[in-house]
């Protein structure tokens, strides 16, 4: 094993406060790509798009061509920053598994929002009508007993939803849904016809509520 590379993997996880989650095979960090403190996120990414960021921008020649996959393995092992899986929660979690509440500064308004975004792709929703986000996280914030302008939740929406692969469809280009056009967030590639209700409004809460209180 090549220890020089293994030293480069471990300046840049350094660098990028990277974790690596071994059961998702992802790698990642919260960062904001404007610098702005609204804009921080959870990025995520493959080993694969590591090694070849790796490879294009700290390395060349035979090194590049030398580096792989267990190179950067073994700088997370070495680091300590190898996790069996990753959660949302307030509460302290089982050692090895990475908490991501834990290892952001997000507001409570904003870890609901993520939250919310997260269960709802886990249900398995490609496109849901905006009002009744709107209403849902408006019940949210109520039973948190939390103040968020509309502007902000505006702002919380589009940034979650769009960045977990949604597009948000609203004025001119608001779709026909049930013989009305309505603004709505509709998955990258899916249809109106893909839209659904939410149903089990009250369990979403609950689950979310549980975790944030």
């Amino acid at each position: 094993m090549n220890d020089e590379l293994i030293d480069i993997c471990i300046n840049f996880i350094e660098e990028k406060d990277f974790n690596y989650l071994a059961k998702e095979g992802q790698i990642v960090h919260f960062m904001s790509t404007t610098g702005r403190k609204s804009d921080y996120l959870w990025h995520k990414y493959t080993t694969v798009e590591i090694l070849r960021i790796l490879r294009a921008m700290k390395l060349s020649g035979d090194q590049a061509a030398s580096l792989r996959e267990q190179h950067l393995i073994s700088a997370f092992q070495e680091l300590d920053r190898v996790f069996e899986f990753g959660m949302k929660s307030r509460h302290k979690l089982a050692k090895g598994i990475f908490n991501y509440s834990a290892n952001s500064e997000m507001s409570i308004g904003d870890e609901a929002m993520m939250m919310l975004v997260d269960i709802l792709q886990r249900k398995g929703f490609l496109g849901l009508i905006m009002n009744e986000v709107v209403n849902l996280f408006n019940e949210l914030v109520i039973k948190l007993k939390i103040k968020i302008s509309p502007s902000e939740q505006r702002s919380l929406m589009y940034k979650h939803f769009e960045s977990a692969g949604f597009i948000m469809k609203t004025g001119a280009n608001r779709p026909l849904i049930n013989k009305k056009k309505q603004p709505a967030i509709i998955y990258s590639g899916a249809k109106p016809s893909d839209v659904e209700n939410i149903v089990d409004r009250g369990e979403i809460i609950s689950k979310i509520y549980r975790e944030l209180s």
